[in-house]
């Protein structure tokens, strides 16, 4: 039996692009700290899973908009790009 994903009515486009840019930047920074950072593989290899994580997360995100649409928070660009569609300030 497949799950269905109920959208939240309460919650508004304007929030799940906020939360989709903080998801995108969050991974950004992890991924930036490992470039810079000597951290043994094992660790390495739990952040990148980490990072991937939160990438898929902002992601799948789009399918809750008003109007879904997967493809609006395929990367950070993208979704700054429809923010600046919805006339929010990022």
């Amino acid at each position: 039996m497949e799950t269905k994903h109920v959208r939240n009515k309460l919650t508004t486009d304007e929030q799940l692009v906020d939360m989709a840019a903080s998801l995108w930047c969050a991974a950004a920074d992890i991924r930036r700290t490992l470039i810079k950072t000597n951290v043994a593989s094992y660790y390495r290899e739990v952040n990148l899973r980490i990072v991937t994580r939160l990438e898929k997360q902002a992601t799948k995100l789009g399918r809750y908009l008003t109007k879904p649409n997967p493809e609006a928070f395929e990367s950070y660009h993208s979704t700054k790009q429809f923010a600046d569609k919805l006339n929010i300030v990022m």
